[in-house]
Parts: C-alpha cells; sequence; structure tokens
C-alpha cells in the first residue's frame, strides 16, 4: 500500500468520523430538548402536517414568483399587496385540555353593525341586533348562561341560531374604534366596560380620551377595523351633564347617590323574568 494512499484513507476516516460524531451530537442534543429519541426522523413530517401549503397559498407563491422574476415592479403596488394579503388565509390549531383538536380558518370579514349614536357628550355606542345576524358572546358561552334568562341562546356547531347564521361579537375589553369629525383629524375611542351587552341589547359604548367631549353640529363618522356600520355618521348634540343632587350613606357597604333629573332624559327598569 502506497504512502499516497494511506494518506487519502487517513483524511477520508478523519473526515467520515467527524460527520458522525457531529450528527450524533445534534442528535443527543435533540433527545435532551425534546426528550423524544423519535424527535429528528419525524420533525419534518410533523412540521408539514401541521403547516401544509394550501392550493390557494401556492397559487399566489407562485404568481409572486413569476412577478419577482419578470416584474418585480408590480411588487412595490400597495393595492396588489392588499389582495394578496386578503386572499390568504391562516388555518389556527386549538386543543381543549389535550382531548379535542380543531382547526378554524381565519378571514378577513369584518361584522356588520346597524349604526351608530350618541350617548352621553363623550360617548357614543354602535348598535347590532340578533335579527342581522350578530349576536354578543355573553348571550352564548355557558358560563353566563344562568344570568341571562330568555336572552341566552345556544348556537349549533355552524354557529346557526334557529338555522340562521350568526357572527359572534367577542369580548371587547381592549378594543378600539375611530371617530372622525368632518374636516377634522381622527379621534381614537376606548370601549367602555361592561356596555357591550345589557337586556338582550347589543350596543356597547365608546368613549373619546379624558377631557375630550363631541362638538354640537359636528358630523362624525366612526370605523374600525374589525366591524364595519350600515350608517356610520352622526351630527352630535349638547348633551347636559350628569349632576348629583345628593350622595348618603345607607349604611357601612352601601351608598344612595341621587342625581338631578335632566328633562330630555327618561329611564325605565324592566324586571329580568318579564
Amino acid at each position: 500500500m502506497s504512502i499516497r494512499f494511506r494518506l487519502l484513507l487517513s483524511f477520508s476516516s478523519v473526515v467520515l468520523l467527524s460527520v458522525v460524531l457531529f450528527v450524533a451530537a445534534a442528535y443527543l442534543l435533540s433527545v435532551a430538548v425534546t426528550g423524544d429519541f423519535r424527535s429528528i426522523g419525524s420533525f419534518y413530517r410533523i412540521h408539514y402536517s401541521l403547516h401544509p401549503l394550501s392550493g390557494e397559498e401556492e397559487n399566489i407563491f407562485l404568481e409572486l414568483k413569476y412577478l419577482a422574476k419578470h416584474d418585480p415592479g408590480q411588487l412595490r403596488d400597495p393595492e396588489l399587496l392588499e389582495s394578496y394579503d386578503m386572499t390568504l388565509k391562516m388555518v389556527y390549531s386549538l386543543s381543549y385540555k389535550g382531548k379535542q383538536s380543531f382547526e378554524i380558518d381565519s378571514n378577513h370579514d369584518l361584522l356588520v353593525l346597524n349604526n351608530v349614536r350618541q350617548v352621553t357628550a363623550d360617548t357614543i355606542e354602535a348598535v347590532s341586533s340578533r335579527e342581522d345576524g350578530i349576536i354578543d358572546y355573553g348571550y352564548i358561552i355557558s358560563a353566563y348562561a344562568g344570568g341571562r334568562g330568555a336572552n341566552a341562546a345556544i348556537l349549533d356547531e355552524e354557529n346557526r341560531l334557529n338555522g340562521k347564521p350568526m357572527s359572534i361579537i367577542s369580548s371587547l375589553a381592549t378594543r378600539k374604534a375611530t371617530l372622525t369629525p368632518e374636516a377634522g383629524e381622527p379621534i381614537e375611542v376606548s370601549y367602555v366596560g361592561f356596555t357591550q351587552s345589557t337586556d338582550g341589547k347589543q350596543e356597547p359604548k365608546f368613549r373619546l380620551p379624558q377631557g375630550q367631549t363631541l362638538k354640537s353640529g359636528v358630523r362624525y363618522t366612526l370605523t374600525s377595523d374589525w366591524f364595519e356600520l350600515k350608517e356610520n355618521e352622526f351630527v352630535a348634540s349638547e348633551f347636559q351633564p350628569l349632576t348629583i343632587a345628593s350622595a348618603e350613606a345607607q349604611d357601612e357597604k352601601t351608598l344612595l347617590v341621587t342625581c338631578r333629573k335632566i328633562p330630555a332624559m327618561n329611564c325605565s327598569l324592566t324586571d329580568p323574568s318579564n
């Protein structure tokens, strides 16, 4: 055996041994992190099964690839990019206590509400109804059913109520909307807690930033990235502020507050059982 052949054999052995040791180290590291000795073999299979490309996604990929090669200038067109964004759909996976698994297709549909109206000098409300296929989540979750009485509802697996498809208003705890005065700058309004569903009504309130009020006679438009309104405009009017006439302690835990009567405002109380 010549010296040249021995050197070649020795070099090949060192390279092969290095590769084997590298693969072994990567495998042992994977086992140490995941605790599954089959993790390497199943990594690609699991990843692809959870995140496959849909036919729609693959078509968009091919179109973008073609544009990038033949007409890259079009990729700067915001309208084109927005159309692709609206076409794409994300699939979310959900498991419940490790026993039930679900897949949910997202979409870009906005909730369609009826109209907006002024409530006070700094507060507005967006109105919707079941008759139009909109229902608040508070009326359909079992945890609230006992206190909702006749207003509670049960949807089927396709989110239908008595055969009618329903769109669901989720919790609005951190939601915001945009109120734009005519010939003015947009104002971000915030949801007022615990106002989105009461006594069968669906009228979530939104309030202007502290210190700001609606200007009487000005036309306002309400918009949002999660809902749209059939009638999204209103003309603000002057509202008398609510003033306190008296406050009296009833006991250690109760305070009786009496407000001055506002002639233009009427209210009524309804027994939940009737």
